[in-house]
């Protein structure tokens, strides 16, 4: 039986988005739409844990 734990770090600088609700949406008044998106930074750090068992004969 091994335990293997592990954590990444991924940097990707700065992005846009649209949030949920309508804070970033707005109707024009002749039709169509408009929005505002956020930017923020987008890094992302990932955390693994894994079990591994053998199984075989005995």
């Amino acid at each position: 039986m091994s335990l293997s734990l592990s954590a990444s770090y991924q940097r990707n600088g700065l992005t846009e988005y649209l949030t949920g609700g309508t804070d970033d949406l707005h109707k024009l008044p002749r039709g169509g739409w408009s929005f505002r998106p956020k930017e923020s930074e987008a890094n992302l750090i990932t955390c693994r844990a894994a079990l591994s068992v053998a199984l075989g004969r005995r």
